[in-house]
């Protein structure tokens, strides 16, 4: 600890010090007070259904495109909602393949991320590939935002999903699309948590009227020294 103390009174000769003392120093894992994303744990859905709610004034849900689980429905933010509302609802001879985003890997399980139970993410990507019977696909898949790929026949288009998820209500949702092909969902739930360390706090107890001190003796010695170089 007093090897600690002795690197922090160094640092503060070149940086604001109380700053230095609060925000680990030059290495952010020697904070005192720190917040980290923990996984919880991991669950499965089984997605069977897509809808969108109606727009309706003061509906905390309207127009936003619902992916609705065996468990959870998945409430998909209005802005993002658009465009996969209109991907999903443009017909193509056949299905498209969820793969990851850069690799290109074949997603058995969509990957969601939940944080804190309420919020959602998910990044993947679509695949479809274009066959020698289907001469309108190219032009229908440029017109839903899809990029060619370095085969001519092979297009893609990527989606970073962010919304809300909810139990899965009692009722029936209203215009729900029911998927022919089921889609298998991994939960990864994670939570914020805050980890304090009782010696590290103390140590910045202790050391904070001291950089108080050297702050104020700083400024007070850098202020005239700039006044000085504005008026030269």
């Amino acid at each position: 600890m007093i090897k600690k103390i002795i690197l922090i009174l160094l640092l503060c000769a070149q940086a604001a010090c109380t700053s230095v003392i609060w925000n680990g120093g030059i290495y952010d894992a020697d904070r005192a007070i720190d917040t980290e994303n923990i996984t919880q744990h991991t669950e499965n859905d089984m997605i069977v259904g897509v809808s969108v709610v109606t727009e309706t004034p003061n509906e905390p849900l309207s127009g936003r495109l619902v992916l609705q689980g065996v468990r959870y429905w998945y409430a998909v933010r209005a802005d993002v909602s658009r465009d996969l509302t209109y991907v999903l609802q443009t017909k193509l001879p056949r299905q498209y393949r969820i793969v990851a985003p850069y690799s290109g890997d074949v997603l058995r399980q969509l990957p969601v991320v939940v944080q804190d139970k309420y919020q959602f993410n998910s990044d993947f990507c679509l695949d479809y590939r274009v066959r020698a019977n289907e001469p309108n696909s190219a032009q229908t898949l440029r017109a839903m935002g899809f990029q060619q790929q370095i085969a001519d026949t092979h297009w893609r288009k990527c989606f970073a999903l962010v919304g809300d998820v909810y139990a899965k209500p009692d009722y029936a949702a209203q215009k729900v699309q029911v998927l022919t092909q089921r889609i298998p969902v991994t939960l990864t739930m994670k939570s914020m948590q805050t980890k304090v360390q009782p010696e590290k706090l103390a140590r910045n107890v202790l050391l904070t009227p001291l950089g108080l001190a050297i702050d104020v003796m700083g400024g007070a010695i850098m202020l005239p020294i700039l006044i000085i170089g504005d008026l030269l």
